[in-house]
């Protein structure tokens, strides 16, 4: 048996096929899932501006049609290379980056590009939800605050402030992991751990959307969200407009899947119990699981696990690959990026003797130092910047770069040690995974995760997606 398995992100899809046994048993299908080996596709998204979009690299805002032509055009390819190899794909799981609200008219069709978690123009509007409702009643009912660029609610607060005409015709609210999932199966459903990304679901208890008044405080109807099913169920079968684009067989099961960090971290744990996980791409991210709902707080978000009874911790870093990018682009143009990803690695000792363990934490001002929310704070409500502080007339680009990487390696060290104390144990197992040069940043992720053995792990979202899929085939 063949599972296809797809990590959507905003810059890049990727597509992985696992073997799996066709006598389907607990233990050793989910640990063969994730250890199977593995044929990998990736497909670097460029983003075309259209009306919505402001430039090429905003990924802020990203055009519906065209993300969902990339992702189909992926799995032709795909199913096109295994048919040569004389491969049949027997089932089909997404996962996807959250959060991507999504605002469909009553046939279904975007209204306006997908608003995605580096969305941060609504950070006006999350503080007038916070202020009307009270921090201590989101986190009761919802369990998280309305974070720009991690609760849709107050996207779709921006929305309907820019674009009221948008508003008017919505039918549907929705993220690009239910557009997908709609087009492969005329099915419009999502799963626990994507619905938890909007502010409008029961993060604490899990139970699903919240009661309608909560929901008409938002302004949003509960006709207008979709069915809430297990991540481990088969949303529907590949229709034959589906199989006809996609090169895929008709009638296979296209398992729901969810978010990309729940389930990178289904697999990261399946390899090593106990870990946490640290993902990195455009942001960095870790995470843990603990049993039983933690505390909600300000400083890390709370999302379902993949396991009954269990939830997922969640810290973004302000300071991640988008940010390591900004400064090549900036002041290192003359530079390829594998050259420069080399001289990170090469600037290992120079942060070190720099800053050193002790300055990390508490010696920031002796020397150049960097103000780390350049894409602002997925934590905060206050409108953070960035900056350079202590710059001389003999600052190099190497001292400023020093500078980004022992914030990177502080913000990290910070967002293990919260997410530890929120999971109520301590990490000594941290699983690596994501979009950027891990290999380049390995040494400053272990300087960040001081106490914790780094495990480096390929594409963990697609492996806990086949453990997804693995337990949906199962059940049926």
């Amino acid at each position: 048996m063949r599972i296809l398995t797809l990590d959507c992100g905003t810059s890049r899809i990727k597509a992985g096929v696992f073997h799996t046994p066709k006598e389907l048993k607990a233990r050793g299908l989910l640990s063969g899932a994730v250890r199977a080996p593995m044929r990998l596709w990736i497909d670097e998204l460029e983003i075309v501006p259209t009306e919505g979009t402001i430039a090429k690299r905003d990924r802020s805002r990203i055009d519906v049609d065209s993300y969902m032509d990339r992702v189909v055009a992926l799995l032709r390819r795909v199913g096109e290379e295994l048919k040569a190899d004389g491969v049949q794909v027997d089932a089909l799981c997404p996962a996807f980056s959250c959060p991507s609200l999504v605002a469909l008219d009553k046939h279904l069709r975007p209204l306006y590009p997908a608003l995605t978690h580096i969305h941060r123009r609504s950070l006006p509007h999350a503080a007038d939800l916070l202020k009307s409702i009270g921090a201590e009643q989101w986190l009761r009912a919802a369990g998280n605050l309305p974070m720009p660029g991690s609760i849709t609610a107050s996207s779709m607060r921006w929305l309907a402030a820019r674009h009221p005409h948008v508003i008017a015709v919505t039918a549907h609210w929705v993220q690009l992991h239910s557009v997908l999932i709609h087009r492969l199966t005329d099915e419009l459903v999502t799963d626990p751990t994507q619905a938890a990304y909007t502010g409008w679901y029961d993060a604490r208890g899990a139970t699903g959307w919240l009661e309608d008044g909560w929901l008409e405080t938002m302004d949003v109807k509960r006709s207008q969200l979709p069915q809430i099913v297990p991540a481990d169920s088969v949303a529907g079968k590949l229709t034959g407009k589906a199989a006809a684009e996609t090169g895929l067989t008709q009638g296979i099961p296209v398992i729901t899947g969810g978010a990309d960090i729940p389930t990178g971290l289904l697999a990261a744990e399946e390899m090593q119990p106990g870990c946490g996980l640290n993902m990195c791409g455009s942001s960095e991210i870790v995470a843990a699981s603990r049993e039983g709902c933690p505390e909600p707080g300000e400083q890390y978000l709370i999302r379902p696990h993949l396991k009954p009874g269990c939830w997922t911790v969640v810290k973004v870093s302000p300071v991640g690959g988008e940010t390591l990018c900004w400064f090549r682009d900036r002041f290192c143009r003359e530079i390829s990026p594998g050259r420069f990803w080399d001289w990170i690695m090469q600037l290992e000792e120079s942060v070190d003797s720099m800053f050193g363990h002790q300055g990390l934490d508490d010696q920031e001002g002796e020397t150049v130092e960097f103000l780390p929310y350049l894409f602002g704070d997925r934590h905060s409500f206050k409108e953070r910047k960035a900056g350079f502080v202590g710059l001389t007339g003999a600052t190099t680009r190497e001292d400023m770069l020093c500078a980004v990487l022992a914030a990177y390696r502080r913000c990290l060290r910070r967002g293990g040690r919260d997410v530890a104390a929120a999971a109520g144990r301590p990490l000594h197992a941290m699983v690596t995974s994501g979009g950027f040069d891990i290999s380049s940043l390995s040494h400053h992720r272990r300087s960040a995760f001081d106490h914790s053995n780094l495990i480096p792990l390929e594409a963990a979202v697609i492996r806990g997606a086949a453990v997804l899929a693995a337990r949906a085939l199962e059940k049926s």
